[in-house]
């Protein structure tokens, strides 16, 4: 699940609109090393316009996947609209979708049961705003 908005004209988010239109989508987990490329995506474009023309970024097939994904991206999940929750009657929803297939950069694998190494994959979140996080610190717990 992810949460979209409206764009400053109240129109919905080009993400929300086309989840919605085609009910398909992928989701990318990108890494500190992708940030400034991933704050460049936040510029406000006209319609039609896409977001890879800001990117050096390549496109790729995989298989299983609806839709391509970013080559830099190191983990990306292929996915479908489960539900489209609105909050309030705010400009904001809350997307769930339904993950079919994925892609896992293999440095990322830990070598055992194909768990990922968080430190290695090292993801980026957007707060909001102008701020961005990542994940610092780690607590490893072994299960009871």
């Amino acid at each position: 699940m992810f949460s979209a908005g409206h764009k400053r004209d109240g129109t919905k988010k080009d993400t929300w609109a086309n989840i919605e239109r085609n009910r398909h989508c992928t989701v990318h987990i990108a890494n500190g090393e992708l940030a400034d490329e991933v704050n460049k995506t936040a510029k406000p474009l006209a319609e039609g316009e896409s977001e890879l023309n800001l990117l050096n970024h390549a496109l790729v097939k995989e298989p299983h996947f609806s839709l391509p994904r970013l080559t830099k991206a190191p983990v990306a999940f292929s996915a479908e609209c489960h539900d489209i929750h609105l909050l309030g009657n705010g400009p904001q929803a809350i997307i769930y979708v339904e993950v079919n297939a994925a892609f896992v950069d293999d440095p990322l694998f830990t070598g055992k049961d194909f768990q990922l190494d968080s430190k290695k994959l090292n993801p980026l979140a957007r707060l909001g705003g102008n701020d961005y996080a990542l994940t610092g610190d780690i607590l490893t717990h072994e299960r009871p």
